[in-house]
């Protein structure tokens, strides 16, 4: 997919929020069929050039899935709740990495179009949706970590009744890795189950992707596009 470079705003390097001063709350909800589910935080990326080091415009938000072609900004937020496990993982160079264990929350990737260099919150659209959660997973006394949750949101998986709306976003600069801010409301039906969601936060972990991983952390589903309006 063509991309271009967001031409340097301020510094920052990035065209997609407004600069004016933002307070956001540290509040994020989640909760499945009415019964709320603990969720810790709201993190979040935008998807970027080969090195991953600035965001980029794609000419179409909807990969050729839309009815037109719609430049703009492909964004992801996330509410969850996760732990570390230090030093638990091995890459295969041999190194050992922390292993981040989700144990429950959504995340919606979300295409937002660019109208005369500005970001047009009103007309955002969730590309994908993702829910993981740990209801169904055993925790004994004495055990250390929690079981990761469980994706929800699987292949065959019907999802209705989407929707997304974002209020506010404030995108942190290119060399941090927090901050910023997100207001989001997203809900969706997932094999009749009702998904509930809502954040007004700070972004507690925030990365530019790399291109090379556009294609499987935004990748459009046909299943959520054709349930929302």
């Amino acid at each position: 997919m063509k991309k271009t470079l967001l031409a340097s705003v301020l510094g920052l390097g990035l065209g997609l929020a407004s600069f004016s001063a933002m307070a956001f709350d540290d509040s994020v909800s989640l909760a499945v069929d009415g019964k709320p589910l603990v969720i810790q935080e709201v993190s979040g990326r935008v998807l970027g050039n080969a090195e991953g080091t600035q965001a980029v415009l794609v000419d179409d938000i909807f990969a050729g899935q839309g009815k037109k072609a719609v430049p703009g900004y492909q964004v992801m937020f996330m509410g969850r709740t996760s732990s570390v496990a230090v030093e638990a993982k091995k890459t295969p160079d041999g190194k050992y990495v922390d292993d981040r264990m989700i144990h429950r929350g959504v995340k919606a990737a979300v295409g937002i179009p660019v109208v005369n260099g500005k970001m047009d919150l009103a007309n955002a659209k969730a590309l994908n949706v993702a829910l993981i959660s740990d209801e169904n997973r055993e925790f004994k006394e004495g055990e250390k970590f929690r079981p990761r949750g469980e994706q929800l949101v699987k292949k065959d998986a019907k999802i209705s009744n989407v929707k997304l709306s974002v209020k506010q976003l404030n995108l942190p600069d290119v060399k941090e890795t927090s901050g910023g801010g997100i207001v989001y409301s997203l809900s969706f039906d997932v094999d009749g189950r009702k998904v509930v969601s809502t954040g007004n936060s700070t972004f507690r972990d925030w990365n530019i992707a790399k291109a090379a991983m556009g294609e499987r952390l935004f990748k459009v589903d046909e299943r959520v596009m054709k349930a929302q309006k």
